[in-house]
């Protein structure tokens, strides 16, 4: 009797939930899942050769349309295997109606969607629910069966067979509203062992009894292969107690031809007639190349990086000192610096990375031409372009590794040095394979970019401290004069800017003559600054554009091609250049006064300024591998009249909890994806939190990170995905949060589910803008191994080189101005312009500030409903610039 561990052939569409049902079928059923993608041609060209080392298949959910070819992939062929190559499946939402319309059955539109609704599945206890109580699960489907023409209105009166298709029997249905009648919820084959689920088991809001179905269709499953002579007799389980995996992490195909099927027990596929093609040759070549690149970086970097043994540091106590008064006190305002600041009474821990003039390393990466650069104090001093943009963040790792002191250091404070900086959205995009090339675009403009942070000062709110950190050599003048600065501050004790000692950092651009020249008794007030601020033309998006585009969405959805899209635009402000008045510092301590926020950041590296107000934490994770996502979905404007509970009761509608539970169940999926789905947990489902301005709705996924899991095989920025496979990673490191930052890459809150189609429908529906930094992610990277970024959301943000030409007219008049002008674009010298067609004006510079603001629009959203979502978000930093 063959003792191995019995195998499922997991069918992925493309879905955001695979994980978390692979994982469900692994932890219930004590088996072994593969996955293959619906469009791996040499699994389609091989199929019945391949399948005969799988016990059974499960076709997964996905976006799109059982009836059109490249939403289903080889699906089809599964359902018309001959008697000999007959396997057991189980279909779920786009693998059950494509099962029920392979045997006669007809997919229609269902007059109200179902995305992310949570109802009770109706059952006669028969088949796979037999002994199954009624139970509610969680749809995600706009699409229904229909087995016969008539539209059935009463559940107690459906049939056990439809004459229109006698080889197909109802098993469970939904009755919960009217206007859409019975909906098919579970059928079975009367012949073959296929059965179909239209809900999903995996869910979070799906009862218990979600997997005791599953359990039991695995029993059936069982009895035929037994019947055929096939089955394990080691594999019997009991459905009353999910078994349990060391591991539950899924495994990938390779994308190579001559690769192996892999997974956690064993490796059984067949192989392929062309495993040796120069093709596939060639490809690894490529890999490896980019690998070389990865090594010569990492040389060229030894040879001039400093490791120091252990960590330097001071600890001194905060008393009253405010992270803003500490960063105008070190005279960094006007300089590069990465300021995460969780705003005293919001957060622990605030945050400040120091950039030291002709040493802090800045690494960026633009993704149109995949080049990185590595440049110090503005010069470029590596340069390096690769085909595998994956490597990027191998190479993020390989540089945290080389500055950790060789001793670790136990220390409170969460970052000791490293990497800080951000990932803009169009970078994640990469990690899925979905490609953005914008009609406008700055695209010299790092994607994504980090600083190697050596200096570093954290304040901890909490037990009032503060301590001085450095990772260089020798640097305890630095470390006793900035001590002597802090403690200084209440006596106001201050230094020359120009003084030795200070952790001075780099400036973003040339200070100009006159500009050098302004004397003390010269420089501006804070009122004056933030009146000039509020001195120029805002552009938001129209709201009959913008409700327009929510109607698309919604066809989109309709149509079955994403359950939620997360729709955004931005608002620009132009405001005339100004070298005395321009000062973004002012204009933070000003956003953060106005939206407190527990994840608000101020930025200056190279030419980007960053003012963040973000309330919504992305990934974070300890170094025990501890990790936490906190997603946000479900927004109510605070008001006199809305208090807590009210907000709450608006909140609790189906439309705002359908809204927050996908995004869960989506962020439950790209973690599994790492760490295994029995390492994930929901410790907060739907709570109400209070912010300044807004109620939202927030959940926490968290997980651990087991030990010595190896690296798992998802391709990083999507450069690996050919043919929608993933390519298995070739380095034997073991993950690391850097692995899984890149895994989870884009925010799916920011994208909607499935992530790859609703990030490809949002793109034309978005007109192909580049939302640039919005919507990407911000934070650190800790030598010691822990990291933190949030969404960036609430935020305001500006080039210092994108610059565009205007007349000179009085400020009053920009808005008409603008109406009139018929701009053009051009470069010079690596700067963006626009020029007029009246030359008789006299052009003066302006700068550009954008604010990027939406929300995710469900088949329960209105147009008007969803125009004042985004309106409200972007209110919360717009006001900034707006007069009182």
């Amino acid at each position: 009797m063959d003792q191995r561990q019995m195998r499922i052939l997991y069918v992925d569409a493309y879905d955001s939930f695979t994980n978390n049902i692979i994982g469900l079928l692994e932890s219930s059923l004590g088996v072994t899942v593969t996955l293959v993608k619906i469009d791996d041609s040499e699994v389609a060209g091989n199929l019945k050769s391949f399948l005969s080392g799988f016990d059974a298949v499960v076709v997964g959910p996905g976006p799109g349309d059982p009836r059109i070819q490249k939403d289903i992939g080889f699906i089809n062929q599964l359902w018309a295997l001959d008697e000999f190559n007959l396997l057991p499946i189980l279909g779920i939402c786009l693998g059950f109606q494509s099962l029920a319309l392979a045997f006669g059955a007809s997919v229609k539109r269902l007059p109200q969607p179902h995305h992310g609704r949570v109802n009770e599945v109706s059952h006669h206890g028969v088949d796979i629910f037999e002994g199954v109580d009624a139970f509610r699960a969680t749809q995600y489907h706009s699409l229904c069966v229909k087995l016969g023409n008539r539209s059935i209105q009463d559940s107690t009166k459906l049939p056990a067979q439809i004459n229109s298709c006698p080889m197909l029997e109802p098993l469970a249905w939904d009755n919960s509203n009217s206007q859409n009648g019975v909906i098919l919820q579970a059928i079975r084959h009367t012949t073959k062992p296929f059965w179909g689920l239209q809900y999903h088991p995996e869910s979070i809001c799906t009862t218990e009894a979600g997997s005791i179905v599953v359990s039991k269709w695995w029993m059936k499953s069982l009895a035929w292969l037994s019947s055929k002579g096939r089955i394990r007799q080691n594999n019997r389980i009991d459905i009353t107690r999910p078994m349990r995996q060391q591991c539950a992490r899924m495994d990938f195909l390779e994308a190579s031809s001559d690769s192996d099927v892999t997974d956690s027990s064993s490796s059984i596929r067949p192989e392929s007639p062309d495993s040796s093609s120069s093709s596939d040759n060639s490809e690894r070549f490529a890999v490896d190349k980019d690998e070389l690149k990865v090594e010569k970086i990492v040389t060229a970097l030894l040879n001039t990086c400093s490791r120091i043994d252990h960590l330097q540091a001071v600890s001194l106590p905060s008393e009253s000192l405010t992270i803003t008064k500490l960063c105008e006190e070190l005279n960094l305002p006007e300089r590069e610096m990465i300021l995460l600041d969780s705003q005293e009474t919001s957060g622990r821990f605030s945050i400040l990375g120091l950039v030291i003039p002709t040493q802090t390393l800045h690494i960026a990466f633009t993704m149109h031409d995949r080049c990185l650069t590595i440049s110090c104090d503005g010069e470029e001093r590596i340069r390096q372009c690769f085909d595998d943009s994956s490597k990027i963040w191998i190479l993020l790792q390989r540089i945290l590794d080389m500055h950790a002191p060789r001793t670790y250091t136990d220390s409170i404070t969460p970052f000791q040095g490293g990497l800080m900086g951000y990932v803009s959205y169009e970078a994640s995009l990469g990690t899925i394979g979905v490609y953005h090339l914008p009609k406008e675009s700055r695209k010299y403009a790092p994607d994504l970019s980090f600083a190697v942070i050596q200096r570093s000062i954290v304040i901890d709110h909490v037990e009032a401290r503060v301590y001085i950190q450095s990772l260089l050599p020798e640097d305890s003048l630095w470390l006793s004069n900035t001590s002597a600065i802090i403690k200084g501050v209440s006596q106001a004790i201050t230094f020359p800017a120009n003084h030795p000692s200070l952790p001075l950092t780099s400036v973003s651009h040339k200070i100009p003559n006159d500009e050098s020249k302004i004397g003390l008794r010269n420089k501006p007030s804070e009122s004056q600054v933030l009146e000039y601020f509020k001195s120029g033309y805002i552009e938001r998006p129209s709201g009959e554009r913008y409700r327009r585009k929510v109607l698309e969405c919604q066809e989109a959805l309709c149509a079955g091609d994403s359950y939620e899209l997360c729709l955004t635009d931005q608002t620009t402000i132009v405001l005339p250049k100004s070298e005395l008045l321009d000062h973004p510092w002012t204009l933070y301590k000003h956003l953060r006064k106005l939206n407190p926020a527990p994840f608000g950041a101020y930025l200056r590296l190279g030419a980007l300024n960053i003012l963040s107000s973000s309330p919504e934490r992305f990934l974070s994770w300890d170094r025990n591998d501890n990790f936490q996502m906190r997603p946000i979905k479900g927004t109510v404007k605070k008001s006199e009249n809305m208090t807590y509970d009210l907000a709450k009761s608006i909140l609790d509608s189906s439309k705002e909890r359908a809204e927050n539970l996908m995004i869960v169940d989506l962020v439950r999926h790209d973690l599994s994806g790492v760490i295994g789905a029995q390492n994930v947990e929901v410790s907060k489902l739907m709570q109400v939190e209070e912010y300044e301005t807004v109620y939202q709705l927030v959940s926490v996924i968290e997980g651990r990170l087991p030990g010595n899991i190896p690296l798992n095989v998802k391709a990083h920025m999507g450069d690996s995905i050919e043919d929608g496979r993933a390519v298995k990673a070739r380095q034997p490191n073991k993950v690391t949060g850097i692995d899984i930052l890149s895994a989870v890459l884009p925010p799916g809150s920011m994208t909607g589910a499935p992530k790859k189609r609703s990030c490809e429908l949002l793109q034309e529906i978005e007109e192909h803008k580049s939302r640039s930094v919005y919507s990407g992610v911000l934070g650190y990277m800790d030598v010691q191994g822990g990291g933190d970024f949030s969404i960036v959301i609430r935020t305001a943000f500006r080039w210092d080189d994108e610059v565009i030409w205007r007349p000179k007219k009085n400020t009053s008049s920009l808005k008409q101005q603008a109406k009139s002008m018929h701009d053009r674009r051009a470069r010079t010298e690596d700067k963006e312009y626009r020029v007029t067609d009246n030359d008789e004006e006299e052009m003066v510079p302006h700068r550009v500030w954008r604010i990027g603001a939406g929300g995710a629009v469900t088949v329960q959203s209105t147009a008007q409903g969803e125009f004042e979502e985004m309106e409200t978000k972007l209110e919360s930093v717009l006001k900034i610039f707006q007069p009182t």
